[in-house]
């Protein structure tokens, strides 16, 4: 995986220990329970997360207004 580092506008390559790192990070905070998996109630919970973060990014927009009726 390649991000761009737009801050200093160059390409940088992630090492797979870092992206390995991120995605076991996001896995345990989605993973509420600690059953190893995430159930349909933990992802939703995510991903309302998710939308009202970028929504909030967006400002006082409908899509701002539609996320947080998740």
């Amino acid at each position: 995986m390649r991000l761009i580092e737009t801050d200093f506008g160059i390409d940088v390559a992630t090492p797979p220990e870092d992206l390995k790192r991120l995605y076991d990070s996001i896995f345990e905070q989605s993973d509420v329970d600690g059953s190893n998996t995430v159930n349909r109630h933990e992802f939703r919970s995510e991903m309302k997360k998710i939308l009202v973060a970028i929504a909030d990014g967006l400002g006082s927009s409908p899509i701002q207004m539609t996320a947080m009726a998740f």
